[in-house]
């Protein structure tokens, strides 16, 4: 590996002596290998072996560097599955122990998967599941693996847009007609009519830009990557951008980053680029072979400086993008290039950021997953058709002549991924949209990065649409109503944090006359909407996290409105970087969620005793979720932090 100076000449190749005994570092799985097998020569490379090498089955030395960690396996001879040994000892990625194993062919149904994975040896008997065990080491996170290819990877090729269609036909006449009835109760209630047409409005406007697209056309897909094979493959620079991530995050992500570069024919060149500027970090980049860089002007324009930096500095023909905790598919530049060669002026090629929903994670993490599928298995698509995709980024792969023509990356200090899709639209390039999962990555895990990363991205949107640029750009009607009503989401969901609370108040203070078991058939529309058939459609699991990161992300927003209203911004924190409080968040939840909750929990309470019992317990139960919902988020964090 070669180092980058300030100046792009190659430097001095970092070494590290001591990098085998770097504490908390992934390590690999110790495979017990069946006695039968367990003897001649290694099939493939396998370095680092200790001890007599022994043969083990070809697909066990091909999954080997893809294995993020694992305890050392105790060898038994029942049939008791092997489980860590006491001493919980581990090797590091460059030393693999084989274990013999004497063991009886597994039967069919226990062939071994790695995950999800499909079976890529057809009905071949395998080696039976426990005698090839990972798990992921104890360090408080869990760690990705690129999407399985049996159930991950095409889990956004089918769109079901008739589900929620169909929800939104079914809510939007009776939401209105209840919202324009609460209206009529009084006049001085009419100065609240732009904020009660904000959700039939965005309701409509999805309405006419959803009817009339199609889904994703996976055969078409599957037919031009199996045609391609050029007689040259292009090059490809991978830029990593680092800025304060774990080791432990940065060494699984570039594990599969090798393998990536080993799974495609052409030359892939890896690009590290520090603004952090750790001594460690270009060490571990040297151990993988990758070409480490750290700027002299480190924070210039953030991410979209850093980018540049790496841009100035490489030459391959596209350059693919992963954020540090994004890991790649072996098989994600096989699958994207072809596009590229089918359209010469394809400028961008954006993938899905995928998130997976498991039980071990935070109800931040599991919460934050959900809420990302809308976007990338619905809103995308559409906007593909519309020739208004949102560039994000990471997962998105770039030809090099486009941000030429551009000048790199849009120089600005946040979003500069929708930016800069935006200028390439406005230079006659196009930005697509393909729904297949390619990589996966982190979610934030706790509250205060969740909101960081859901004010960046609210603020990135105000800033699009508030530019100039923006209104001058020459685009369809319905392309430019996508961003606009993705603004107007944005306002919505900034309502969301004050007016939820206050639902329960004003229905038991200012109409409870009103509130009759017979109403409630007006709203039950949306209901079943929003608690049937929106999780129905969901393909990650989606539950009661969603109402917290709810919260939370209604929060995020109307701080970025209030700042952009100011003209200020918070300061930018890389997602995994250095962890900061928000404290106005804290109070905000301490303040306006609780109390207003509780009150609402009172007051419908009392008119349960005082009223009608039956006509208030559906206002009851609800407030009692949003209050219980508020303690979830405020019991993170017992105490209001103070800002860093």
């Amino acid at each position: 590996m070669t180092t980058l100076d300030g100046h792009g000449a190659a430097a001095a190749p970092v070494t590290d002596p001591a990098a085998d005994d770097e504490a908390g570092v992934p390590v690999v799985a110790v495979v017990a290998v069946g006695a039968e097998s367990a003897s001649g020569d290694v099939a493939g490379d396998l370095p680092g072996g200790r001890g007599r090498r022994r043969k083990i089955p070809e697909q066990v030395t091909e999954l080997l560097p893809r294995i993020p960690s694992a305890h050392l396996l105790q060898p038994v001879d029942d049939e008791r599955t092997p489980e860590p040994t006491d001493a919980a000892q581990t090797v590091l990625l460059s030393r693999i122990t084989l274990l013999p194993f004497k063991r009886s062919p597994a039967p069919a149904r226990d062939r071994l998967t790695w995950g999800d994975e499909p079976d890529p040896y057809g009905d071949e008997q395998l080696w039976r599941p426990e005698l090839f065990t990972a798990t992921v080491k104890a360090t408080g996170t869990v760690l990705p693996k690129p999407p399985s290819q049996r159930t991950e990877k095409h889990l956004y090729n089918e769109r079901r847009m008739w589900v929620l269609i169909l929800g939104m036909v079914m809510s939007a006449p009776f939401l209105l007609y209840t919202q324009l009835g609460f209206l009529a109760n009084s006049m001085r209630l009419w100065v609240l009519f732009p904020v009660v047409m904000m959700t039939p409005t965005v309701i409509v406007i999805r309405l006419f830009l959803e009817i009339g697209t199609r889904g994703f056309d996976f055969h078409a897909h599957s037919e031009l990557v199996a045609r391609w094979g050029p007689e040259t493959y292009p090059s490809v620079d991978v830029m990593l951008p680092v800025c304060g991530e774990s080791l432990e995050v940065l060494r699984n992500t570039w594990t599969y980053v090798a393998a990536l570069q080993d799974g495609y024919p052409g030359v892939v060149t890896a690009y590290v680029l520090d603004d952090a500027a750790r001594p460690e970090v270009a060490t571990m980049a040297a151990e993988f072979g990758f070409r480490y860089g750290s700027r002299p002007n480190r924070g210039w324009f953030k991410k979209a400086g850093n980018l540049n930096f790496g841009l100035e500095r490489s030459t391959g023909e596209f350059i693919l993008i992963l954020d540090a905790d994004f890991v790649p598919s072996a098989e994600m530049l096989m699958e994207t290039l072809p596009y590229f060669e089918q359209d010469p002026k394809l400028g961008i090629l954006q993938t899905p950021q995928f998130f997976r929903n498991a039980g071990e994670q935070t109800f931040v993490e599991r919460g934050a997953a959900t809420s990302q599928e809308l976007f990338y298995r619905a809103v995308q698509v559409a906007r593909d058709q519309r020739d208004s995709v949102v560039c994000c980024g990471t997962n998105a792969v770039y030809r090099r002549a486009a941000l030429a023509e551009n000048g790199g990356i849009t120089l600005i200090s946040h979003s500069e991924d929708a930016h800069t899709g935006i200028d390439l639209r406005r230079l006659g390039w196009k930005v697509r949209y393909l729904p297949v999962n390619l990589a996966s990555g982190l979610c934030p895990a706790d509250v205060d990065s969740f909101f960081s990363q859901q004010y960046r991205w609210c603020a990135g949107t105000i800033s699009i649409v508030s530019d100039r640029t923006f209104w001058r750009t020459k685009m369809p009607l319905r392309a430019r109503l996508y961003d606009i009503v993705g603004f107007l989401y944005y306002v919505e969901t900034a309502m969301f944090t004050i007016l939820s609370p206050l639902i329960a108040v004003i229905l038991c203070l200012v109409t409870p006359h009103e509130v009759i078991l017979r109403n409630y058939l007006l709203v039950l529309p949306s209901a079943l909407y929003t608690f049937v058939m929106t999780p129905l459609w969901h393909r990650v699991r989606c539950g009661v996290d969603m109402w917290p990161v709810t919260v939370v992300v209604s929060w995020s927003n109307i701080f970025a409105f209030w700042d952009a209203l100011r003209g200020r911004q918070m300061s930018w924190r890389p997602s995994g970087g250095k962890k900061k409080s928000n404290r106005r968040l804290w109070l905000g939840l301490w303040t306006w969620s609780l109390g207003a909750g509780a009150l609402g929990v009172v007051l419908s309470g009392w008119r349960m005793l005082d009223m009608n019992t039956a006509a208030f317990t559906p206002i009851f139960v609800p407030a009692v979720f949003y209050l219980v919902t508020i303690l979830r988020i405020l019991g993170t964090k017992w105490t209001t932090p103070v800002d860093a």
